[in-house]
């Protein structure tokens, strides 16, 4: 073309500018919606051009000048041009790629991307008419199942503008990532939309290792370019593993096999997308203290066992930045994927939520962690509202480098199921549980909560003797450096298998853990692992405490025979200052609690109980020291009384007849009829000094508290009567 027919298609192109209202739809149009508007339109040849054209009207009286004509081409015959066609507008009719090209004759410089960019043979650049969606299809993915879409959807993303949304209709989109190099790089100030289940991201068979399917520059920790204000929204990922056997899932970037890793970032969001399956180290990977604000957000997560290298370190979504969001997800694990899935969700770093989210068969379920250095170090953790199904862990809090500070953990449902896990990891099993062994200096752990939660375990008839019965329970507070500053109130813990509360019992550091309220706890069935020994098959466990109240709290045993020993264990010996137990109310099916094993150095005030007698002194019952006995009998003024305060307990009646053997420090007798004997009764073996309270009866095996200070063999067996005194002079 020489200068002057130049110059005369860009007259001709003058009086083409179409205004936007019209681009858009034309950029909606295909051939049918053409054909559809020919009232205004016409099919016209192009002569001995490959191109066709639809001529229209102008309005201003020539129908049929070049200005007047859109050309109906493909791709492929666009690329193709090397003369001047009568048009600058283009209709390409290719399937799934359909749109308006028009020609930008201020542009020469632009690159061909294949989908909103055309250079044509004689140079010129030919734009797609969009709007702010542009479709993978456009630059040439199948969608199929089959093609290697990969490079298309690069293409697509690199040509999209800040604002713009790149969208993938429905199909299965196959990608073939590799190492360290070969992903997909995701961009700042996009939106990545799909159809939902529909719209599926799927790694190729047998893809081998590889370090992501998508993210950001790769460089690790903070030396890549950012990406900010990215949006992933409704797609599905499909990891493949079943037909990917020859990766190695390792520490290594490169056979991590992540689905999404970032490693500077600001304002990332990914919500309402569905990861099935996943098996990677990491499925969403965000890391770098020096980053902030992710929010992850109604997305379904389901974790499959590889059928290559099962055993590996594995957590679904990983967080180490600041002021970020796990929130409303759906975590999940296949039946065969039990004991393998490792966690759902760890974060380091604060400020962070995580609320609303379903966890279902994981190992850990929420891991909860201190910064690695000071760029995330704010503090502010809330785990709060969440449900845990069928996992071996509900809540880790874990010492990373940094203190640990300023976390409420609040209303979460976890549901336990230590059963399916007995063979697994180190047979520790716990609703909340701080992990952390290594004493470290300056690590700390300070203004905990741990509010109105609900932990169940499943009951158990066998028990296991490999569970480390100090790493199991309810909520497990045990870390060498020390708590401060510690709330536990509000909530119900049933069928632990050991110790319902824990504090500082299994740590053999000895630092002092101080300033700690455990309130108004619903305990109830703990210590049920018959197997377990007795020194942790408590409800509330502790050593070493300063400033610490345990008060009004209801502890209960539902079993026909009794598993947990006791209400309170607090070693004697150990570190007490300030410990106040008072006001709790402890229950249990045949009778109660050993409660003795409680250090004197502990203000412990058990529950005040009144009863009534209408006799004097009363003559049946068990009277504990402590109750006030009310008189309900005839009155003389002037010297009956208004009760009795119970000085030492004991039970009133007579009892005759019967035997009782009793080795030294030991706690089960054997009676020769135990069918006078009621659980609480108080009794005294001929030749001990003891007051014996029964705790348990099973056949002629009687169990007792204390434990007995010397030996007996067939000797008497009777009733202790109650010390008590009077108060209250009537008249």
């Amino acid at each position: 073309m020489n200068e002057q027919e130049t110059q005369e298609m860009t007259e001709r192109n003058r009086g083409m500018q179409v205004e936007i209202s019209r681009r858009k739809l034309l950029a909606s149009l295909g051939i049918a919606g053409l054909a559809a508007t020919a009232g205004g339109w016409s099919l016209a040849s192009a002569g001995s051009n490959t191109v066709t054209y639809a001529t229209y009207s102008n309005g201003e009286g020539d129908p049929e000048g070049c200005a007047a004509q859109i050309g109906i081409t493909t791709i492929a015959e666009l690329k193709a041009l090397s003369s001047g066609p009568c048009t600058s507008v283009f209709f390409v009719k290719d399937s799934l790629r359909e749109g308006v090209f028009v020609w930008d004759t201020a542009d020469t410089a632009s690159a061909d991307n294949g989908g909103t960019v055309v250079v044509d043979a004689f140079g010129r650049r030919w734009k797609r008419v969009v709007d702010d969606v542009l479709k993978v299809q456009w630059f040439g993915a199948k969608g199929d199942g089959l093609a290697d879409d990969t490079d298309a959807i690069q293409a697509c993303i690199n040509a999209a503008s800040p604002g713009q949304t790149v969208y993938f209709p429905k199909g299965t989109y196959i990608v073939l990532p590799s190492g360290i190099t070969r992903y997909i790089q995701l961009r700042s100030n996009l939106t990545l939309l799909g159809e939902g289940a529909s719209s599926v991201i799927k790694v190729k068979d047998n893809a081998g290792n590889y370090g992501t399917v998508m993210g950001g520059p790769i460089e690790p920790y903070f030396c890549g370019g950012m990406v900010q204000n990215l949006t992933i929204r409704s797609l599905k990922f499909d990891h493949n593993f079943a037909n990917n056997n020859g990766a190695v899932i390792q520490t290594a970037n490169t056979t991590r096999s992540h689905i999404l890793t970032f490693f500077n970032f600001k304002n990332i969001t990914v919500e309402s997308c569905i990861f099935d399956p996943v098996s990677s180290r990491n499925a969403l990977n965000f890391n770098s203290s020096k980053s902030s604000q992710v929010t992850v957000r109604n997305n379904y997560f389901q974790f499959a066992k590889r059928t290559g290298d099962v055993y590996y370190d594995n957590t679904v979504v990983y967080c180490e930045c600041s002021d970020y969001r796990i929130q409303d997800n759906h975590f999940s694990a296949t039946d065969a994927s039990v004991g393998f899935a490792t966690g759902a969700i760890e974060l380091h770093g604060s400020p962070c939520v995580a609320s609303g989210n379903l966890i279902h068969r994981y190992i850990a379920g929420i891991q909860l962690c201190s910064a690695w250095d000071s760029y995330n170090d704010f503090g502010n953790f809330v785990v709060a509202n969440n449900t845990f199904n069928d996992v071996y862990n509900g809540i880790y809090l874990h010492m990373s480098n940094m203190p640990l500070k300023n976390v409420l953990i609040d209303s979460n449902v976890i549901a336990m199921d230590q059963l399916a896990y007995y063979s697994f990891s180190d047979g520790t099993t716990a609703g909340i549980r701080i992990i952390d062994v290594i004493q470290t200096p300056g690590r700390t752990i300070e203004k905990l909560s741990i509010t109105n939660n609900q932990i169940l375990f499943k009951p158990e008839t066998t028990g296991s003797s490999t569970r480390r019965v100090y790493g199991t329970g309810g909520i497990l507070l045990d870390y060498p450096n020390g708590i401060d500053g510690v709330i536990v109130e509000g909530n119900q813990i049933v069928n632990s298998p050991a110790a319902g509360i824990s504090i500082q019992k299994s740590s053999a550091a000895t630092t002092i853990s101080k300033n700690i309220s455990i309130r108004n706890n619903h305990i109830i069935n703990s210590g049920q692992n018959v197997l377990a020994t007795s020194i942790v098959k408590a409800a509330i466990m502790a050593k070493r405490l300063e400033n610490v109240v345990i008060e009004n709290n209801i502890i209960r045993d539902d079993w026909d025979t009794m598993r947990g020993y006791y209400a309170f264990s607090m070693e004697p010996g150990a570190y007490f200052k300030d410990v106040t137990v008072r006001n709790n109310q402890i229950t249990a099916k045949q009778g109660g609690y050993r409660l003795d094993y409680v250090d004197s150095k502990i203000d412990y005030l058990p529950p005040i109980a009144f009863k009534f007698s209408a006799v004097y002194p009363p003559v049946s019952g068990d009277y504990t020291a402590g109750d006030m006995v009310w008189n309900t009998g005839a009155v003389t003024p002037g010297t009956s009384v208004a009760g009795y305060k119970v000085i030492e307990s004991g039970t009133a009646g007579t009892l005759t007849g019967v035997t009782a053997s009793i080795a030294f420090n030991t706690s089960v007798m054997t009676v020769s009829d135990s069918s006078s004997l009621k659980v609480g009764n108080v009794v005294s073996v001929a030749g001990l000094t003891d007051a014996f309270t029964i705790l348990h009866i099973t056949g002629t095996a009687v169990t007792v508290k204390p434990r007995a200070g010397g030996t007996a063999t067939g000797a008497a067996l009777s009733f202790r009567a109650p010390a008590l005194r009077e108060f209250g002079l009537i008249g």
